[in-house]
């Protein structure tokens, strides 16, 4: 959580603090899951999921957040695809490389 929290104060321009919500739920719903605690990308979050009312660093939902990663059938790993604080082209093959996911969600 601290991450997240640096990461906010390093970049307070951007409106990316809906996928970072959700990646941090995510951290949470995966060590509850297996136990382990893993810094998932918000970056993936912000750049390819471009569907309904998401915006990448202009805002966006943590619903379809979540509906884009079930239809990913995860989140890659924070090392892998990372924070940059600026909206860019989805990276498909760090996209590919899953570090945790969820079948559903409510």
């Amino acid at each position: 959580m601290a991450s997240l929290l640096s990461l906010e104060a390093m970049h307070p321009e951007t409106r990316s603090c809906w996928a970072f919500a959700v990646a941090g739920a995510m951290e949470g719903i995966n060590q509850l899951t297996t136990g382990k605690l893993i810094s998932l990308s918000g970056q993936e979050i912000v750049e390819c999921d471009t569907t309904g009312e998401d915006f990448g660093s202009e805002g966006g939902e943590t619903e379809t957040a979540f509906e884009y990663i079930t239809r990913n059938h995860g989140l890659t790993n924070e090392s892998t695809y990372s924070y940059v604080a600026i909206d860019g082209t989805c990276n498909v093959t760090k996209e590919c490389s899953h570090a945790a996911n969820i079948n559903h969600w409510l």
